[in-house]
């Protein structure tokens, strides 16, 4: 029998950042987030996985238990195009689509908005795993809410900031707890080739769902297939049969 995953709720924001960024950060209730009138239940997660707290305090006491930055091989790493490059200074993530209040987050955003660590298990759908990575980033579900997310919103289209990899989440996969625009990787800012400064972690999901150099965000009615479901792949949950397309 799997395991339930450790829930725990997101650090509160600090008050240095933007009025605006926090628009309608209260509302979410317990047991699911509130989007446009409807109440979104906490989909199922993977075994391996729990979410912990980032205290913000300085007094953080959780470790990593993969030390991978000793041992990066581990990480493969796969880019249909060359490696983006990027300025701390001036890369955005755009929020967009069916949102009534469109974002623009920065890079130092991204270390002031409440994040949580993920401790998942990452694993590729040719077959490799990388057990126990800590992960640091923001919920997907807060960002939603902070945009304020429209009730015709059933899809989230994820885009790399070079614009040439897509992918896309139905609504519920893009609402679990451990769904996250991370950001570092066991304590470190993520490395170039892991998809700095920021990129997708859904750990219910294999490794070509969870996009790398993260540059848009955008709530849509319908599915905008991704990279490889374009050219035919289908997109299965982890644990799901391949003739499950999700």
């Amino acid at each position: 029998m799997e395991t339930p995953p450790e829930i725990t709720p997101a650090s509160p924001p600090p008050v240095a950042v933007g009025r605006r960024i926090f628009l309608g950060l209260l509302g979410a209730g317990a047991g699911g987030l509130l989007i446009g009138g409807k109440l979104v239940q906490e989909p199922r997660a993977y075994k391996n996985v729990s979410t912990m707290p980032v205290n913000l305090n300085g007094a953080d006491t959780i470790q990593p238990r993969n030390l991978v930055f000793g041992g990066l091989e581990r990480f493969r790493y796969y880019s249909v195009a060359p490696v983006p490059s990027y300025r701390p200074a001036t890369w955005r993530l755009r929020v967009g689509g069916l949102v009534d209040r469109p974002l623009l987050i920065t890079y130092t955003d991204l270390y002031s908005l409440p994040s949580v660590y993920v401790r998942a298990d990452f694993r590729c759908v040719t077959g490799w795993v990388v057990h126990d990575n800590l992960w640091r980033g923001i919920q997907l579900r807060t960002i939603f809410q902070l945009a304020g997310a429209q009730q015709a919103a059933r899809f989230v289209t994820f885009t790399s900031f070079d614009g040439i990899y897509r992918e896309s989440f139905t609504l519920d996969q893009a609402q679990s707890e451990h769904a996250i625009v991370a950001f570092e990787l066991n304590k470190r800012p993520l490395p170039t080739e892991q998809g700095a400064p920021a990129r997708i972690i859904n750990p219910d999901m294999f490794g070509y769902k969870n996009l790398k150099w993260l540059g848009g965000i955008s709530l849509t009615a319908h599915r905008e297939n991704g990279y490889w479901e374009q050219k035919g792949w289908c997109n299965p949950l982890i644990g799901s049969d391949f003739d499950d397309c999700a």
